[in-house]
C-alpha cells in the first residue's frame, strides 16, 4: 500500500526557496560553467529566511519609553518608512540601486532593489507624541514614550 501524499506547500512565513535546497547549487554550477559571467538572479543566501526576520531588531522596555534598534545597513533615512499605532511600530524601507549604463561586461551583478517591511510588537502601548527616530552608522533607534496607561508603577509593601 502506498504512502500517502506529503504536504509540500512552505510554512508559513517560510520561503518557497527554502524547500529548493538543490537552487543555490544549481546556481554557483552554472555560474561556474559561464566562467563567472552568470548573472546573479537571487541572494540564496536568505532562502532559509522569512522575510518577518529582516530586519534583525532588539526591542528595550524602559521605565518611561520603549527603545527599538533596528539594523538597516544600506538605506538612506529618506528610504525608511516608520509608523507607530498603540502597541505596535512598522518599519518599511526601499532602496533602488542606481541604474547605469556601463562599457564592458560584467563579471558580477548584485546591486538590485533592496526592500523589507516588519510590524513588531511592543510590549506597552506608546503615544506617537514626541516619538524620535534617529540613523547612525546603519542602525535606527526609535524611542516611543510609554502611554501614561502603560507606565510601570512602584509600590511599596505596607
Amino acid at each position: 500500500m502506498s504512502e500517502p501524499a506529503k504536504n509540500k506547500t512552505p510554512a508559513k512565513n517560510q520561503s518557497p526557496a527554502a524547500n529548493f535546497p538543490a537552487f543555490p547549487r544549481l546556481d554557483r554550477d552554472i555560474e561556474r560553467f559561464f566562467g563567472g559571467r552568470w548573472p546573479r538572479v537571487l541572494d540564496w543566501s536568505l532562502a532559509n529566511t522569512t522575510l518577518n526576520e529582516l530586519p534583525n531588531v532588539n526591542v528595550i522596555d524602559r521605565e518611561d519609553e520603549i527603545c527599538v534598534r533596528a539594523e538597516v545597513p544600506g538605506f538612506k533615512k529618506e528610504e525608511i518608512d516608520v509608523a507607530v499605532n498603540h502597541n505596535t511600530l512598522t518599519l518599511k524601507a526601499q532602496a533602488r540601486a542606481e541604474q547605469t549604463d556601463e562599457d564592458g561586461d560584467y563579471v558580477c551583478k548584485e546591486m538590485t532593489c533592496n526592500y523589507f517591511a516588519r510590524t513588531i510588537s511592543l510590549p506597552a502601548e506608546v503615544t506617537g507624541d514626541n516619538t524620535k527616530a534617529s540613523l547612525e552608522d546603519g542602525v535606527l533607534e526609535v524611542l516611543m514614550p510609554k502611554a501614561a496607561v502603560s507606565k510601570r508603577q512602584r509600590i511599596t509593601i505596607d
